[in-house]
């Protein structure tokens, strides 16, 4: 995941010296651009190594790091993307870039793997997906 991350992060750099040039993109491209790149890549992190939003750790329940690393990386695209201020609420900026936050994508990507495991008797993971129904 931090790897996904760190090349996002790259694309989140050329997104925002893209749009410091004269003119710059507009805001509706750097947003389409953010949403192709970067929310496509998180996807795929989210989708191959989510293990769930909240963990147990020593009777404690803590948001884990991949949550907050993909949540950092998506807000640095929006911010690069439209023109807003740092003390913008993530959430207002995402929902301007049209971007969904980390949660609501890996609720989707993990419904949509469940249904194609289940639909699958063949699959990998048929029956822990048809045993957690």
């Amino acid at each position: 995941m931090t790897t996904v991350a760190r090349k996002a992060t790259k694309v989140v750099g050329l997104l925002a010296r893209v749009s410091r040039v004269y003119k710059g993109l507009p805001p509706k491209a750097a947003s389409v651009a953010a949403k192709s790149t970067v929310g496509y890549a998180i996807g795929y992190a989210i989708e191959a190594w989510w293990p769930g939003l909240e963990k147990e750790r020593l009777g404690r329940r803590s948001r884990i790091g991949l949550a907050k690393v993909a949540n950092r990386v998506l807000a640095a695209a929006a911010r690069t993307a439209v023109p807003a201020w740092r003390t913008t609420p993530t959430a207002e900026v995402l929902a301007t870039c049209r971007l969904p936050p980390v949660e609501v994508v890996a609720g989707q990507r993990r419904a949509r793997y469940r249904a194609r495991a289940r639909g699958d008797p063949g699959h990998v993971a048929h029956s822990r997906a048809v045993s957690a129904a």
